[in-house]
């Protein structure tokens, strides 16, 4: 945890990849100070009757109430992106917007 304050102290933002999903689980976000978590793919796929989508939408939640931005991973399609946009995450990826691309073709305008 004295590692990760001191790199944010140095401007450097840490995230929670796979969130939802083996180690990056809800413990690790209680117990260390993330910048930002990534909600894994499958939480997404598994969100195909009104309990999954209410986890979903709970997940994204918990994001926000550790203080975190909240990625939506894994968005195919444009149901997924109008779902995930609905339950307030912050930032989408996924190959329904873009797939992989060489660093020289990305926007000046990213984050």
């Amino acid at each position: 945890t004295n590692t990760m304050i001191a790199l944010q102290a140095c401007g450097i933002r840490i995230a929670m990849d796979d969130f939802g999903t083996g180690y990056a689980s809800f413990p690790h976000l209680l117990k260390y100070p993330f910048d930002k978590i990534k909600l894994d793919r499958s939480l997404l796929l598994d969100a195909t009757d009104e309990k999954g989508r209410e986890l979903y939408r709970i997940v994204a939640k918990l994001g926000h109430i550790a203080n975190c931005e909240v990625v939506a991973e894994g968005v195919e399609t444009q149901a997924e992106y109008e779902f995930v946009a609905q339950c307030g995450v912050d930032k989408v990826q996924g190959f329904y917007l873009a797939k992989p691309m060489p660093r020289q073709d990305l926007s000046d305008e990213r984050e």
